[in-house]
């Protein structure tokens, strides 16, 4: 599922680009997972409970990696449009 950087809220957000391009610039607030650890072990990172928002520099990634995880139980969303979205505001 999307959802538009202005409906947040207090989800916790999650930077699945690699450490260097989370280095580089990121959503302040925003942790650093990178993609293959989230998705090899997601129970390591992830709680049930709780809701995310995950982002990758575009959004096509992040997209791909909520519907995994949106499939094992967790609440997911994808940042619409990835960092470059956060880049226009």
């Amino acid at each position: 599922m999307n959802i538009q950087l202005n409906s947040i809220g207090d989800k916790i957000i999650i930077d699945i680009r690699s450490e260097s391009q989370y280095l580089s610039g990121h959503i302040p607030g925003s942790i650093n997972i990178v993609e293959n650890k989230l998705l090899l072990m997601p129970e390591q990172y992830l709680d049930k409970d709780k809701k995310y928002v995950i982002y990758c520099d575009h959004g096509y990634r992040s997209y791909k990696v909520s519907n995994y995880l949106v499939s094992k139980g967790y609440n997911v969303y994808t940042l619409d449009g990835g960092y470059q979205s956060y880049l226009q505001m």
